[in-house]
This record gives C-alpha cells, structure tokens and sequence, in this order.
C-alpha cells in the first residue's frame, strides 16, 4: 500500500495525516520530516492496522517539489514540510463493533436521589429505556453518575436524554486509573429534552473500568439534575 504523508504546523510536530483513499490516517513521530520510520496508526474501511511507515521514495514530481515554490492553492500548515510517498507494514486486524457497554452486570452509582425516593427516581431508571421513568438528582451540585463495568472498556460516545430545565450545564467524564480519577473530556448540553450524543476525543487512549459523569453545574437553580436515558458506546478489550 502506498500513501502520501504530510507534516501539519503543531508546536510539538507529532501528528500527521496521509493523503490515501481514506483520509483518517494518523502518525506519530518526533521529527515527520527527518525521520525513517514513522509510527502510525491507520483507520481504513472496516479494518484497524498499527505498524510503522518505511520511507520508500525521498521525493515526487508532483507532491514533493525541488524547486521550493508553494502552491497557492495548499494550506499554510501542509506545506511546511514536502509530502513523502511512504509504504505501510502492519498487520491488519478487524475494528470491534461499537455498541453499548452497559450490561445487566454494570454496577452503577449516583450522587443522591431526590428526596431519598428510590422507588420513583431511582438509578435504575436510567438504563430502564423507558421515556416515562427518570433518575431525578436532590438538591446541590455537583451530581455524578458512576459506572463500573465487568472489563476493561474503551468509550467512544456518552449519550445522555435530560428532562429540559434540569440539564447539567458543565460535564465532565472521568476515568479511573492508578487508583484516582483521570480527566477524559469536558463536554456541554443543551437544554433540551431531546436525546443528545458527545464523542470522545481519541477513545483508544482513553480505556478503563471505571468511568464517572460528573455535572459540575445544572440549568436547574437548585443544581437538580433529571435524566431519562444514559448510554455509553464503545468496544470491549
């Protein structure tokens, strides 16, 4: 397989894109530039390969210019460095399905219960996939929803359906490693009554067991948080 690599403009010049059929091809390297071989991760249709990129062709009559003249037409980023036709080695492997990690055996926590009352806004409704019945926080922020699965998990998506006027305004997801609570992304609702989905930024980095929600603050005045449906989404380890 042949692909063409450029180098973007970020301070740390660690992160790159191909210019294949797909166009979701990441790398990681010090130097893209002057290095031999560069790690890379590439995310083709239906399948997931990791490997590393052996440089083949040191320059292209089309892609990689001599004469040092920019084209006007290309970003500033894209041509700080030449592109480089490169072939890939790795070994490929099927992407799991993503579908929903929550399981009979999902053990789940939550902050409070308003008014103590378990039976009618208990955290079991939650995952109930009733749009009658609700988890329905008391008094004060923040509230969490905590959630313990049977394995290692790596979330790609939170899913979460409020009732409007008691929307957590400022969210955080956490995950739990070495023993304490990691961030893993901010994220933001609206207030609304509809359904809503937030993905996480590279989800393979961000894999555990033991994941938190966290609504830093609601729409609510009095820091009440309502929802309906809770899901995550992502693949089993």
């Amino acid at each position: 397989m042949v692909i063409k690599l450029c180098r973007l403009g970020s301070p740390s010049g660690r992160i790159g894109f191909c210019r294949c059929f797909c166009g979701r091809c990441a790398a990681d390297a010090s130097d893209m530039a002057g290095s031999k071989t560069i790690a890379l991760r590439f995310l083709g249709a239906g399948f997931e390969a990791e490997g590393k990129l052996s440089r083949s062709v040191a320059s292209s009559s089309v892609d990689a210019r001599d004469d040092g003249e920019k084209d006007e037409s290309e970003s500033e980023t894209e041509t700080e460095s030449e592109f480089e036709l490169c072939t890939l080695e790795s070994t490929q492997r099927p992407i799991p399905a993503m579908a929903s990690l929550l399981a009979p055996d999902t053990k789940i926590k939550v902050s409070s219960v308003l008014q103590k009352d378990v039976k009618n806004y208990g955290k079991q409704y939650l995952t109930d996939s009733s749009d009658e019945t609700c988890w329905n926080s008391d008094q004060g922020s923040p509230q969490f929803i905590a959630m313990e699965f049977s394995g290692l998990c790596c979330p790609s998506e939170v899913v979460l359906m409020f009732q409007g006027g008691f929307v957590g305004k400022e969210c955080e997801l956490l995950v739990s490693q070495d023993g304490g609570w990691v961030h893993v992304m901010d994220f933001y609702p609206e207030d609304s009554n509809s359904a809503q989905s937030f993905a996480v930024p590279e989800p393979s980095q961000k894999s555990g067991q033991r994941f938190k929600i966290v609504f830093k603050s609601s729409t609510d005045f009095y820091g009440r948080i309502t929802v309906y449906k809770l899901d995550v989404l992502g693949s089993r380890l």
